[in-house]
């Protein structure tokens, strides 16, 4: 059973002692970037490049200004060299960054005699995989830095960078810390009975308690995780000219959605995104909602209920200058299942309290946050957005400084550890102990998948394989 427990990293690829390079920075910017790695990294670059001053030999995390130059001494670019020496860089081999101008030409001149000095294109995450294979990072921290690639909200950039530090790697690693020495308890009772003091089963359904007990409080923040990766969505409904197009744009804080007095503009579903208290927020814009026989008015009102079915949040769109109807009530009643913010828009027509009277809408507050809103001016706006990170629980989110999952892989790892923990806490009065290390064990390589201590060759390589180039 030993093997489930150490390191298997008996899957490192052959060309493992090749050194790679490529480009690591978008083409087209100012600077260009040329990342090499590995262990001719250095001889590569005695090849290539000339430095302005004499270098007797390079020191780690220096910086050495020159130009790289071909086979017969042309240069092909003026160049700034970063050198960072194994085992102190990112992928732990030799590293160094060669920091050309970011043209395509220059850039592609540059990477050219890199690779004609001896060096290998390296193939797509090949940076950050020799970084895990290596033992700079787990799997965890790996998979992180994809999150931190594809980051789009400050939060998300955060919940990240905790991932790249190690929040999950510690977490997973402190409960399997335990459940090793539990099951080295049960081992040494199975094989010496008697003859050790050993952990009671009792007591060891207490202990698996509390590492169960820590898989919970880590695995509540994948809800977060996804939130931080796929976003929430609110759908603006309400009906024809109560002025949701207006209302878009004043939540996006720009012209995005085409906004006349005539009923019935918006024919079709207008979707954009934004960033609300770190989280992603998709804002859908419908066509307004009534009865017709106008073909294509009606395929947009269709569209309007499907999208509102499918939306996390409603922001049910009411007219402040005109009072308060039927059809209104109507509209918000069809929707009473959903997450609901009722938005009182044009407050700049209507007097100090355009809803005295009408007891219908005063009896929404209690059921329903009211917000009164000028879209036009930008008034309450802010209030809205308050409104909308309360119902939705953005807050807690900004809030948790813990370790967030983005991924499902490691969500459904966590849960089938946590399932086999619990089958061991709960036989561990009752059953025979070699019983006990069976599920122990199958919770300890589930979470092993997690830091990539017991992981498949092909499920390695199609993680890696989502990464860009150059990473």
């Amino acid at each position: 059973m030993g093997a489930l427990y150490g390191r298997t990293r008996q899957f490192a690829p052959a060309n493992l002692s090749d050194t790679i390079a490529a480009v690591s920075t978008p083409l087209g910017g100012g600077i260009s970037i040329v990342r090499v790695s590995g262990a001719d990294a250095l001889n590569m670059l005695h090849k290539i490049f000339r430095p302005a001053r004499r270098v007797s030999g390079y020191k780690s995390h220096r910086l050495y200004y020159g130009h790289v130059v071909d086979s017969q001494g042309e240069t092909a670019d003026e160049v700034i060299v970063g050198v960072m020496l194994s085992p102190r860089s990112y992928t732990t081999e030799d590293t160094v960054e060669i920091n050309c101008h970011g043209g395509a030409a220059c850039t592609r001149a540059v990477l050219r005699e890199v690779l004609a000095a001896g060096a290998r294109l390296a193939q797509p995450g090949e940076f950050t995989k020799r970084a895990f294979l290596n033992g700079r990072i787990d799997l965890s921290q790996a998979e992180s830095v994809i999150e931190l690639i594809n980051a789009g909200t400050d939060m998300a950039r955060r919940a990240a960078l905790r991932g790249v530090g190690g929040a999950l790697k510690n977490a997973v690693t402190e409960c399997r810390d335990e459940v090793l020495t539990i099951l080295a308890h049960i081992e040494v009772s199975i094989d010496y009975p008697g003859e050790l003091e050993t952990m009671s089963l009792p007591e060891v359904a207490e202990r698996l308690g509390a590492v169960c007990g820590k898989l919970d409080r880590v695995m509540r923040n994948a809800g977060q995780g996804a939130l931080l990766r796929d976003g929430l969505s609110a759908v603006l409904l309400g009906r024809p000219n109560v002025g949701k197009s207006s209302l878009m744009n004043a939540l996006l804080d720009e012209e995005r959605a085409i906004v006349t007095d005539i009923p019935g503009t918006t024919r079709d579903i207008l979707r954009e995104r934004i960033s609300l208290d770190g989280v992603p927020l998709q804002i859908t814009d419908t066509a307004g909602i009534r009865d017709t026989d106008e073909a294509i008015e009606m395929a947009g009102v269709e569209k309007a209920r499907t999208a509102a079915e499918s939306a996390d949040l409603a922001l049910m769109v009411l007219d402040g200058s005109q009072p308060f109807c039927a059809g209104d009530m109507e509209l918000i009643e069809g929707y009473r299942h959903k997450k609901m913010v009722v938005v009182v828009n044009k407050a700049d027509l209507a007097g100090p309290e355009p809803e005295a009277g009408t007891s219908d809408l005063k009896g929404l507050r209690s059921a329903w946050p009211v917000v009164r809103v000028s879209a036009l001016k930008g008034t309450g706006i802010e209030l809205l957005r308050e409104k909308i990170i309360e119902l939705l629980g953005l807050g807690e989110v900004a809030a948790n400084n813990e370790a967030v999952i983005c991924s499902e892989r490691n969500m459904d790892a966590l849960a089938r550890a946590r399932a086999a923990f619990m089958r061991s806490q709960a036989v561990a009065e009752n059953m025979p102990e070699d019983i006990v290390a069976i599920d122990l064990a199958e919770g300890l390589e589930c979470l092993g998948e997690i830091t990539g201590e017991t992981l498949a060759e092909d499920l390695e390589e199609k993680i890696f394989a989502e990464f860009c180039v150059g990473k």
